[in-house]
């Protein structure tokens, strides 16, 4: 549970978990990255890419990451697979 305006930083679960969101009331806007993009995202030196406001210097190819993007209103559940980034 959440208040309105809340942000989840970029990050992958530890223990590569299934996880999942359950929106019960309002919305959010969710960006998912594929395990397979963690070069273009991560960066060992800084941590994670912020997906709205990138640094090119931090995230030379950034732009070679494919976002998952999209709205999830009240009743949607997103679940994504073990590893994925998310942003919310």
């Amino acid at each position: 549970v959440s208040l309105a305006g809340a942000l989840t930083p970029l990050h992958q679960d530890n223990n590569a978990v299934i996880a999942y969101l359950a929106q019960l009331k309002g919305r959010k806007q969710a960006i998912l990255y594929s395990p397979e993009d963690k070069p273009h995202y991560f960066n060992p030196a800084v941590g994670y890419l912020d997906p709205l406001h990138p640094d090119d210097g931090e995230f030379p190819t950034w732009r070679q990451a494919r976002a998952w993007t999209g709205t999830i209103e009240a009743g949607d559940f997103l679940i994504w697979g073990p590893n994925w980034a998310h942003h919310v």
